[in-house]
C-alpha cells in the first residue's frame, strides 16, 4: 500500500493496534465470527520486522478455534524506516474486504480511529444489547431484593436505651 508511513514494525504495530479496537473491539464487526492471530519478527533478529497478521474464520467445534484464513496483512521492510504493506483476502465478504483495506490504509499512514467502521453499510458494530434474563438470574434478583427490604425497616429502627 502507497503511503506507508515508519518502519515494517511501527507500522504493524498502528495497523495491529486499529484492529485491536475497531475490528475485534467487545462490539466490532468481528469480533464474533473471526479471531485476529499476529506474528513480526524483531528488526534485530536479521528479518527486518518482517509481519504478518492474519484473520481466521472462527471454528468452535476445534480445540484450537483459528479456522480457515479469511484476510492476511503482510508488513515487508523495504528500508529502515519504511515497509510494503500488502493486503489479501481470501474468504471475507467484499464488503468486509474493502473496508478493511481501507482502515489498512489510513492505520498504515499512522492516522489513528474506526472511521472507516461507520462509512460501510453492514460494517459498523452492532450497538451492544442487554444479556436475555434466565430464571436463575430472575431468581436471584428477586432474593436480593426481599433481602434489601427485610434489612431496610430493621436498620431504621431506633435503637432501645
Amino acid at each position: 500500500m502507497p503511503g506507508a508511513v515508519g518502519s515494517a514494525t511501527e507500522i504493524y504495530s498502528s495497523i495491529a493496534r486499529g484492529a485491536m479496537a475497531c475490528w475485534f473491539a467487545v462490539n466490532g464487526p468481528l469480533k464474533k465470527d473471526y479471531i485476529f492471530h499476529a506474528a513480526a519478527d524483531a528488526p534485530s533478529r536479521g528479518g527486518g520486522g518482517k509481519a504478518v497478521i492474519t484473520i481466521h474464520q472462527r471454528d468452535p467445534s476445534q480445540p484450537n478455534p483459528r479456522g480457515p484464513k479469511a484476510y492476511v496483512v503482510e508488513i515487508l521492510p523495504t528500508g529502515e524506516s519504511s515497509a510494503r504493506v500488502t493486503v489479501e483476502n481470501r474468504k471475507m465478504s467484499d464488503t468486509y474486504a474493502s473496508a478493511m483495506k481501507d482502515d489498512i490504509a489510513r492505520w498504515s499512514k499512522d492516522e489513528q480511529g474506526c472511521v472507516g467502521a461507520n462509512a460501510v453499510a453492514g460494517w459498523a458494530p452492532s450497538s451492544p444489547q442487554a444479556p436475555p434474563a434466565t430464571a436463575k438470574t430472575a431468581k436471584k434478583s428477586s432474593k436480593a431484593k426481599q433481602k434489601a427490604a427485610q434489612a431496610k425497616p430493621a436498620a431504621q429502627s431506633p435503637a432501645a436505651p
